[in-house]
């Protein structure tokens, strides 16, 4: 229970700097499409003063610097380090080109949509980040490993691939294995939100996190706790 506590108090610690980075990403985007956005409507509505274009290159590039500046050090990290041709230096010199034949929207879009691809590919990793942290959550600490036919219960952590482990009913697997017992039917919503339980039969695979429904079984444990 010590050490679940530690780890949650940990996690918690750790929720203010990801929020401030995230935070940190999302404001440039979205600066950068605003600014984006207003030079469009003045450029369209015919707004005498951005009828200049003067005024219309330093407004371009007011929108262009939130996003076009990591992109521009990434590029130039990566040409010191001999690697020309990344997506970074493509970028770069698609917005310059575009800047210098004077068509500013197109060279802000280049870097706005991709700030704001890289942004949703950001979150779409950290949410599949918790969903394996839920995961690793989910397995037992305790086992309750075979010695001469009798359960005796001992951390997980400690069983080594080839001992046997018993469930209980309703009880969580906590270890991968192989299933010795006959065909039993799991709970394996946690692992693939199937809502019907799944039937395995004997020397087929069982997962941590799986949920022995109607019987007990036995399983040969077959990879460590830390896999």
């Amino acid at each position: 229970m010590k050490s679940q506590t530690n780890g949650r108090g940990c996690a918690a610690c750790n929720a203010g700097p990801d929020h401030d980075h995230h935070s940190q990403s999302y404001w440039r985007p979205v600066a950068s499409a605003v600014l984006f956005a207003a030079g469009l409507v003045m450029q369209y509505t015919g707004v005498e003063f951005f009828a200049s274009p003067a005024v219309r290159f330093c407004w371009y590039l007011a929108a262009y610097f939130p996003v076009g500046l990591p992109v521009l050090r990434e590029a130039w990290n990566g040409m010191r380090q001999r690697d020309f041709f990344t997506e970074y230096t493509l970028m770069s010199l698609a917005a310059i080109g575009a800047f210098y034949i004077g068509e500013y929207p197109e060279g802000v879009a280049v870097m706005l949509f991709y700030s704001i691809g890289e942004a949703l590919q950001e979150r779409a990793v950290e949410r599949a980040r918790r969903n394996i942290r839920a995961l690793v959550d989910i397995r037992p600490e305790q086992a309750n490993v075979l010695v001469e036919g009798k359960p005796v219960a001992m951390p997980a952590a400690q069983v080594v691939p080839g001992r046997t482990i018993e469930v209980l009913p309703g009880g969580r697997v906590p270890l991968d294995g192989v299933l010795l017992s006959e065909a039993a039917p799991f709970n394996t919503a946690a692992l693939t939100g199937e809502s019907t339980p799944r039937t395995i039969r004997k020397g087929e695979e069982v997962l941590a996190g799986m949920i022995s429904s109607l019987q007990p079984v036995r399983i040969e444990v077959t990879r460590p706790y830390g896999e």
